[in-house]
């Protein structure tokens, strides 16, 4: 996928969508600088609706008021949620089957309105490598699921665990917990890491 002139592009996620517009090291900062670099004439607004501590759950009860409701309405939908999921926190974990029939219920509540959707995968509770993070597997298990269910729904899929790791094999070289990408809470992405982010959904707009 490469969305198209005119559009509008919503961020719907957690804590880490909400730090994307925060600051100038946010990763929707810095894609609308890559925008703004690469693709002026094409009139692409990128925007962020995340709120600390949501899951899926959060998300499918704030869809009215913050996507439906919208004005202008988005024409693409990025919904990146799944890390609180996962249990970020040391928090108990959605069970697998609300979280696979929430990511679901969004995809299909957004293509309802008309809305493209994206799905994004959690990215990382530490950055250890091999599997040496404690939720490793946890996590795994969550990402695999979102991508059965953009696979199952046609939906295009960004892997920014993928992202993540790619990045962490060539420069964790002490094969730390955090300081690559990552602050000490294992979770929120530092500048770097909101980088890496932002080359991930870059992506979808062209960048190679």
């Amino acid at each position: 996928m490469i969305i198209p002139a005119n559009s509008r592009v919503l961020f719907f996620g957690d804590s880490i969508t909400k730090a994307s517009d925060a600051s100038s090291s946010g990763f929707v900062r810095k894609m609308r600088t890559w925008l703004a670099n690469n693709r002026a004439a094409d009139n692409i607004t990128i925007d962020d609706s995340g709120v600390s501590g949501d899951r899926v759950a959060h998300l499918l009860a704030r869809f009215t008021a913050h996507v439906a409701n919208r004005s202008p309405r988005p024409t693409h939908l990025i919904v990146f949620i799944g890390i609180n999921d996962a249990g970020a926190g040391g928090t108990v974990p959605t069970p697998m089957a609300t979280y696979e029939a929430g990511l679901r219920s969004l995809i299909a509540q957004t293509q309802a309105l008309g809305i493209t959707p994206v799905l994004a995968s959690p990215a990382v509770i530490g950055e250890k490598l091999d599997g040496g993070n404690p939720l490793d597997a946890q996590v795994d298990s969550y990402v695999a699921t979102s991508a059965l269910v953009a696979d199952d729904l046609d939906v295009e899929f960004v892997n920014t665990r993928a992202a993540f790791f790619a990045f962490l094999n060539k420069y964790n070289v002490e094969n730390d917990p955090y300081g690559v990408l990552l602050p000490s809470d294992l979770v929120h992405p530092n500048a770097m890491g909101h980088l890496v982010l932002a080359d991930a959904f870059l992506t979808l707009f062209g960048r190679v």
